[in-house]
């Protein structure tokens, strides 16, 4: 449980209050395409720059 961000532990500890997993997974999502968004777009500007 130790490597396992705050957040995370808290909502897995927060279980039994019933979460809506539908909401949790949907922003797990929306961070992954932001997170890939951003690195893909950090590439973009790299390779332009070097031409």
């Amino acid at each position: 449980m130790d490597g396992l961000p705050l957040l995370v532990q808290m909502l897995l500890f927060q279980q039994q209050i019933d979460i809506n997993w539908t909401e949790y997974w949907v922003g797990v999502a929306i961070g992954w395409i932001i997170l890939i968004g951003v690195f893909a777009y950090v590439i973009f500007i790299v390779r332009q720059e070097k031409e």
